[in-house]
């Protein structure tokens, strides 16, 4: 869809959305608010953590020297200041909060804005948000896993375990496995092997995997179970695209987040000498 064709469906759900605040419709103000919000994140998602290039580098040097990557990222990228997208991710996080708060059961707009606050590291704001839906929906899934991953960055161990225990507890069987999978962590050909073992042979084999993992046994929780679970999490809810029917937690940056952990850096390029924004 073109700029222009964006921007004539936003102006349109603007006063679809206007309407069906008029109207007290709160269903109908989740749905669109959410849908807005959206279109509205991923016009930020093309820009997020932008860096401009002032010279442009050869690729297959940086993909197999790590130095050399490094040395092009300190002499020729540079921040902007201020990030670009800023406005519109608040933009976003607002239609987000409008429609979680006018329909708290519309599980795609409670996603939604638990991944702002997950795209900043802003664990504080992601507790809030977790614990205002637990309170209001103890049965949703989600807000207890997003709580378990705040709890986690948080350092709060015990807490962290018990929310991704209840999480865990009230998601559906498959939806579970796909989270606590232990072929994610694997080699191509253990996770092929893991992937053929019968049912009780995997589920031996996953409390061991889990247990030996485990680094301390003084510590409350299982710490290594509870980073994996953060990260999934973390994944899942950050980069899942319903429109194109992707899970986060299946997507190449979910995979990359899960085997090696949250990057040192986050940059996006957009090659061609950039002068400013655009």
């Amino acid at each position: 869809m073109s700029p222009t064709n964006i921007s004539r469906a936003e102006n349109v759900l603007e006063q679809s959305l206007a309407a069906a605040q008029r109207s007290t419709d709160r269903t109908n103000v989740a749905a669109i608010a959410d849908h807005l919000g959206v279109m509205t994140w991923r016009r930020y998602e093309t820009v997020s953590d932008r860096r401009p290039v002032t010279q442009e580098p050869k690729i297959s040097n940086l993909l197999t020297h790590a130095s050399e990557f490094w040395n092009w990222y300190g002499l020729y990228t540079s921040p902007y200041k201020p990030p670009l997208g800023v406005d519109t991710k608040r933009a976003a996080a607002a239609y987000f909060r409008t429609a979680r708060l006018a329909d708290s059961s519309n599980a795609l707009a409670v996603r939604h804005e638990l991944m702002v606050p997950i795209e900043d590291s802003n664990w504080d704001g992601l507790l809030s948000v977790a614990r205002e839906q637990i309170a209001l929906h103890p049965g949703q899934p989600w807000s207890w896993l997003a709580a378990g991953l705040a709890q986690h960055r948080l350092g709060r161990a015990t807490l962290a375990a018990e929310s991704f225990d209840r999480g865990l507890a009230l998601l559906e069987t498959r939806e579970r496995a796909m989270l606590m999978d232990v072929g994610r962590v694997l080699s191509i050909r253990e996770s092929a092997r893991h992937a053929e073992m019968p049912d009780s042979t995997r589920d031996r084999f996953d409390a061991l995997f889990w247990s030996v993992g485990d680094p301390s046994l003084l510590i409350p929780g299982n710490v290594f179970r509870s980073e994996h679970l953060a990260r999934v999490v973390h994944a899942d809810l950050r980069w899942s695209n319903e429109e194109e029917g992707v899970r986060g937690a299946n997507s190449d940056r979910g995979d990359a987040l899960t085997r090696f952990g949250p990057p040192d850096i986050r940059a996006s390029f957009k090659f061609g000498v950039e002068t400013g924004p655009n």
